[in-house]
């Protein structure tokens, strides 16, 4: 009944709170976007979890589903937008910390755009999906390109996304959005185990786990999902 609901939706916000623990980092503004994240929740649930359920019991099992599903849907929300924040914070921040480190003049506006630092690149991250194809367009549109590749640091910090990479049908080889090839390397050591498997159509690649080496696929360029563009620093 009502203890049972109440009991799991405590246990649902306690893992959430201790999910956004494990991504602190040292930075103060992080510190404040989580805390703002769980005091936002201890708010939420102290405060109308009673009135939520005397609401559900006296409205029917229908509204009861209905208000959980949307109240967990708003969470999940919440927490894939830390996410992203927390990931771009972690490497956009290492800019601070090469004081050897010039950045060209006309590129500081890209950092009021969303756009962040690592090692000789801009990045970008998109909050919404889009097919292979459309999300390249974005990039060069914005004078970069989706991201290539060239060392495990790069392969690190990628999420699910779509990078540079796409399958050249009429050589079968794999390349690069500049053109040049896929080393053997490279092949090797990022792409997933089966992978590619060759499938009908599938001549994009994307990134499933940024927390495995191995984890590229190759997927079908139609289908929407994030991505990452990269604006090289110096040519």
């Amino acid at each position: 009944g009502s203890d049972y609901i109440g009991k799991n939706m405590t246990t649902y916000v306690f893992s959430c709170r201790i999910n956004f623990i494990l991504l602190l980092s040292s930075s103060a503004g992080v510190f404040f976007l989580v805390a703002v994240a769980r005091c936002t929740l201890r708010h939420m649930f102290r405060k109308n979890v009673t009135t939520l359920l005397i609401f559900c019991s006296n409205s029917g099992r229908s509204n009861l589903h209905r208000v959980i599903g949307v109240s967990f849907g708003l969470l999940c929300v919440l927490q894939a937008a830390l996410n992203i924040c927390l990931v771009k914070h972690k490497y956009g921040v290492r800019v601070s910390h090469d004081r050897n480190f010039q950045m060209p003049d006309d590129h500081y506006p890209y950092f009021h755009q969303g756009w962040f630092h690592f090692q000789k690149s801009l990045y970008y991250i998109s909050s919404v999906k889009n097919t292979w194809h459309l999300s390249r367009e974005y990039c060069l549109q914005e004078g970069a390109d989706l991201a290539i590749i060239n060392s495990r640091a790069e392969q690190n910090f990628k999420m699910t996304l779509w990078i540079g990479l796409m399958e050249q049908r009429s050589e079968r080889t794999w390349r690069w959005v500049d053109g040049t090839p896929l080393t053997e390397g490279a092949a090797l050591l990022y792409w997933s185990s089966k992978e590619p498997n060759g499938g009908k159509d599938e001549n994009c690649v994307d990134i499933k786990n940024f927390n495995a080496e191995k984890s590229w696929n190759d997927e079908s360029c139609s289908l929407s999902l994030l991505w990452i563009c990269e604006k090289k620093l110096f040519q």
